[in-house]
């Protein structure tokens, strides 16, 4: 035997598949696991194993170093190391299925076409930008049964700069285009302990105040109602850009909200709560009187063509302008909405009101919406009852 290269064989518990007539199922029932061989050759230890390849009943034999006589590996150490790396490849789990032909990208494709070209513009939107951008540069190579929980929850640990909302949203649309549920708790989220606790953009009383003060002064009047109806109804921004003048009741100081628009086009509103009748105070009622000028048709906040508003327009061109030059944080519109459930909340309303005016079905988004200013926790904690921390000291009995 060739000094140059000493053999140290390991029993591989299934043979390499052969071809046959046999139908490859989504199951390994009639093979054991793998434990592979390690090699030495030249100081450097190499590791080999099999690996199925998609649509083929043959497989593919791999051949990887795992280090070197030199550095004090002995083969001890290269047979562990091989089993960890055929152990990441889950090939030996009970649940491994043989790669199909089908790649990601492919049912992608067919998924865009049979399930999202149905949805709303602003879904279609986001989920293609979430397949487009992450989910087939990354995966689009891969067999469909190859991309499991396991597989998303590290690759999501290596886009740290998405916020956890994001991320999740991104697992959604990847289970979506699999056609399977990863199942909960499967996923482990960067940041999770704090993913509740990021605190969005919420304009405070007078940062609307300045807001609305500002865009008037830049003679924007239109936007400054707008910005006001935001405030005062908590409106998303879509349902503020698709409010018809005949959604607002001024006798009874109601508006209807049962639609919204995206990107100039209209579509239903986000959900079923969303379809809702939203109060309005007598100086709000007022301010959209003016604005209107005696109109009774067409849309409350329309662009110059008469179609509905674009946020990234309303953003760009006046909101974001306004809040540099008045020196505040930059935020959108959800920040108005944000806004008006914070008071709402502090103004005493109770929680079924604010979820129907709001369009939330659960408290506890509400309260997620919620930011109390320093002088309403002041006031409540005021009705609490301190304890007595200057009475008399204790007298300590020795027990003994």
């Amino acid at each position: 035997m060739d000094s140059s290269k000493q053999r140290s064989e390991v029993v591989v518990g299934c043979a390499p598949a052969t071809a046959s007539a046999r139908k490859r199922g989504k199951c390994l029932s009639r093979r054991s696991g793998q434990s592979g061989c390690v090699e030495l050759q030249n100081g450097v230890w190499y590791g080999r194993y099999y690996l199925d390849v998609a649509g083929q009943h043959a497989r593919k034999r791999l051949r990887v170093k795992l280090g070197f006589v030199k550095d004090g590996m002995k083969e001890s150490a290269a047979k562990f190391k091989l089993m960890g790396i055929i152990d990441g490849t889950g090939i030996n789990k009970p649940d491994y299925v043989i790669p199909s032909v089908e790649t990601v990208a492919s049912r992608a494709e067919q998924w865009k076409r049979e399930y999202l070209a149905f949805k709303k513009p602003s879904t279609r939107k986001t989920m293609e930008h979430h397949v487009d951008k992450y989910l087939v540069p990354r995966f689009g190579d891969m067999a469909v049964e190859v991309v499991t929980a396991e597989v998303a929850s590290k690759w999501i640990k290596t886009l740290p700069h998405l916020k956890t909302q994001t991320l999740r949203h991104i697992i959604a649309t990847l289970q979506l285009v699999l056609g399977a549920r990863f199942g909960k708790g499967k996923i482990s989220y960067p940041s999770d302990i704090n993913a509740e606790s990021d605190d969005a953009r919420c304009f405070s009383r007078s940062e609307v105040a300045a807001i609305v003060s500002k865009a008037r002064a830049m003679g924007r009047e239109m936007y400054a109602v707008l910005f006001a109806v935001a405030a005062g109804t908590g409106l998303r921004a879509g349902e503020l850009y698709a409010l018809s003048i005949s959604d607002i009741d001024f006798e009874r100081k109601i508006i209807t909200v049962w639609r919204s628009a995206f990107d100039g086009a209209y579509q239903s509103p986000k959900t079923k709560n969303s379809r809702r009748k939203v109060a309005i105070g007598e100086a709000l009622a007022t301010m959209i009187k003016t604005h209107l000028s005696g109109r009774t048709e067409g849309l409350v906040f329309p662009c110059r063509n008469g179609g509905p508003l674009r946020n990234s327009n309303v953003l760009a061109d006046v909101l974001h302008p306004i809040l540099r030059e008045l020196k505040l944080e930059l935020g959108g519109l959800h920040g108005f909405r944000h806004h008006r459930v914070s008071e709402l909340v502090m103004a005493g309303v109770s929680m079924p009101m604010i979820r129907s005016w709001i369009g939330h079905g659960s408290d506890k988004m509400v309260s997620r919406y919620t930011h109390l200013n320093s002088s309403y926790n002041a006031v409540e904690l005021a009705k609490v009852p301190e304890l007595d921390l200057v009475g008399p000291k204790p007298v300590l009995v020795n027990a003994a």
